[in-house]
């Protein structure tokens, strides 16, 4: 399995490169499963489906993230000043906002630096200049959620989705 996941993750966002990896170190370090609490922003109804469902991987995610970048004043901002393409880095952004909050969660020692460690190495691929540039884009996506859900309500629900 591990080496189907690691061919296969090639072509997906380079997951594979990671796995491996990720694989050998879990056995060293025994994790344990980790309760998380829930996402009420993320777990929202939308067209009867999670608001965390649209996300860069859908037409309608896509169309929410690119009116979401202009309509937040904060997140307008942000883009002025950075010169950065939207769709993409607030793709993997909320991403991994959302993705925090999902039922389970393997904890181990030294996980938070191996995350860390992740963004560091693949910022640039999403499109950011510096590891600074995702820390600040989170800090501002994360006060601003319920306007990104209002977004992805407008884009799916007022605009008919695709």
């Amino acid at each position: 399995m591990i080496h189907y996941l690691a061919l296969r993750g090639r072509s997906f966002e380079a997951f594979g490169v990671h796995v491996i990896r990720l694989h050998r170190l879990l056995e060293k370090k025994q994790p344990r499963p980790v309760q998380l609490t829930a996402d009420t922003i993320g777990d929202e109804l939308i067209a009867g489906l999670p608001a965390a469902a649209y996300d860069v991987h859908t037409h309608e995610g896509k169309r929410s993230f690119a009116y979401f970048s202009t309509a937040c004043d904060s997140v307008r901002k942000f883009y002025a000043e950075h010169k950065l393409g939207p769709v993409k880095t607030l793709g993997a952004v909320v991403f991994h906002l959302e993705g925090r909050h999902l039922y389970q969660q393997l904890e181990w020692e030294g996980r938070r630096e191996l995350v860390c460690e992740g963004w560091k190495v693949g910022h640039s691929a999403h499109g950011f200049e510096n590891i600074e540039q995702v820390n600040q884009l989170q800090a501002i996506v994360g006060k601003h959620r319920a306007e990104l859900n209002q977004a992805r309500r407008r884009i799916v629900i007022e605009k008919g989705g695709t």
